[in-house]
């Protein structure tokens, strides 16, 4: 005979998962000024490398794409730490 089992969690465990999420969605909120700056650097030293003529413009092109990309998913990941951790404040109330 088949059966479901029993998926109930006990209270510590849940906690600790909710303490892990918070932490860790604080650290990604703190890192995101650190990838911000790491973009601007970044982006000055492409233009300074596209001004000495060290690369193409087509590749160029390519590089900034990426570092905007990088930089957005940086963003999506703050976003999503902000959300888990106004659910947890809620949930505390």
């Amino acid at each position: 005979m088949y059966g479901i089992p029993n998926m109930k969690l006990e209270k510590r465990i849940v906690d600790r998962k909710r303490k892990v999420m918070e932490e860790e969605g604080k650290k990604v909120i703190e890192q995101d000024d650190i990838i911000d700056s790491m973009e601007n650097e970044l982006r000055k030293g492409h233009i300074t490398r596209l001004n000495a003529g060290a690369c193409s413009a087509v590749a160029g092109a390519v590089y900034l794409d990426i570092l905007s990309n990088l930089e957005r998913i940086g963003d999506h990941a703050v976003n999503l730490a902000q959300a888990v951790l106004e659910d947890q404040v809620k949930a505390k109330a």
